[in-house]
């Protein structure tokens, strides 16, 4: 992180973080990302910027053993301990990766990439890549830069976002394989879910039907505020 940002990382969770935490937050990460997680309970796991620790107590509620985070924010740290959720380090993930050769079979890094500059974008994903064992994956989530920039500028502490297409460029760049790029719609997972999940297929009609006579094509286009990427080393 950028040094300036220490002001603000310091009061992270009390000036940027809204409302309690999501009682269905296990329930919808599994929908998310189950099935790019390992069958191994035993793989090793690493979030990078944990947050209050919500990512990796799901992990471990569904079994996996060997899970880590680290956050640049102490008060996010502290919320996760009184969560009880234990093993999340405060501290720089970029300085924290150097050296960590072949050392995670998955990396995830949700709500990241828009806290760094392109520079440090390009350096993150090199020392993931270089973090990571062979064949193992990187999972990223990240705004999409495409459709509601307010999810770009709802943060202060927000650099930048992505289109599809830009962050498949910059994992390329890093040499990372197989990527793939999905929408991330509510997740069905309640009623309240449900009923979201089925007005947002509404709207992503006229969404895309407006992309496709704007710019004559709508291949490939995700129209959700965020984007769920991930890549192979």
């Amino acid at each position: 992180m950028k040094q300036a940002d220490g002001k603000v990382y310091e009061q992270y969770r009390s000036t940027a973080i809204k409302g309690d935490a999501d009682p269905l937050s296990a329930r919808r990460l599994r929908y998310s990302i189950g099935e790019l997680l390992p069958s191994n309970l035993h793989a090793e796991i690493v979030d990078i910027g944990a947050g209050a620790g919500e990512l990796i107590g799901a992990l471990r509620e569904w079994g996996y053993q060997s899970v880590s985070g680290i956050d640049f924010s102490q008060e996010q740290v502290v919320a996760a301990e009184s969560a009880g959720v234990q093993g999340i380090i405060c501290g720089d993930a970029l300085q924290w990766l150097e050296n960590k050769s072949d050392c995670f079979d998955v990396i995830i890094a949700f709500d990241f990439l828009e806290h760094l500059s392109r520079d440090q974008t390009l350096r993150f994903l090199e020392l993931a890549h270089s973090a990571l064992r062979p064949k193992g994956i990187i999972i990223l989530r990240s705004p999409n830069s495409l459709v509601l920039p307010g999810y770009r500028y709802c943060d202060y502490s927000h650099y930048q976002a992505f289109t599809s297409h830009s962050i498949a460029q910059v994992l390329r760049i890093c040499h990372f394989t197989d990527i793939g790029v999905r929408e991330c719609p509510p997740e069905p997972v309640s009623i309240l879910g449900i009923g979201r999940f089925c007005v947002w297929q509404v709207i992503r009609l006229f969404i895309a039907t407006y992309f496709l006579v704007a710019t004559g094509s709508s291949m490939g286009m995700i129209y959700s505020p965020n984007l769920l990427v991930f890549a192979k080393k």
